[in-house]
């Protein structure tokens, strides 16, 4: 007996309804939405910067806001043999983190929530980079 296999009806019309730009951009706006409203959620409910890299970059930032430059007032390493306590503070870490956050925070106030979101921000943009290839080989290519 020579049975064709017959694609399951659900199958074939849920590949069908992916297969249509409208519903497709909707899905990825949808996922998209809930990850920046969870994300900014998440961010107005912390309380401090975190450990390590995460606090240094956000005391340079508060220091390169209060117009003080990129300084630190603590020895967290030993590498360069500071002298000082205040002392540059990118003798390890590249500046421009804390650059991007300092300037959130000079538009927004000093909060951590400024502090946060433009990695919220620089997230959202990534994810959006990521799949736009997809997405547009997807929907435009194949419509």
């Amino acid at each position: 007996m020579n049975q064709r296999h017959t694609p399951n009806k659900f199958v074939t019309e849920l590949e069908v309804m992916f297969r249509r730009k409208s519903v497709t951009i909707a899905i990825v706006c949808i996922v998209l939405a809930t990850a920046i409203i969870g994300r900014l959620m998440l961010a107005s409910a912390a309380q401090h910067p975190g450990h390590g890299d995460h606090a240094f970059y956000y005391t340079v930032a508060e220091n390169l806001a209060d117009g003080r430059g990129l300084v630190i007032d603590y020895i967290w390493n030993y590498l360069s043999g500071v002298e000082t306590i205040s002392h540059y503070s990118n003798d390890y870490w590249m500046p421009l983190t804390s650059l991007i956050i300092s300037l959130s925070l000079l538009v927004l106030g000093k909060s951590l929530f400024a502090a946060l979101l433009p990695s919220i921000l620089v997230g959202v943009a990534l994810a959006v980079v990521t799949y736009h290839r997809d997405i547009v080989k997807c929907c435009v290519w194949k419509s």
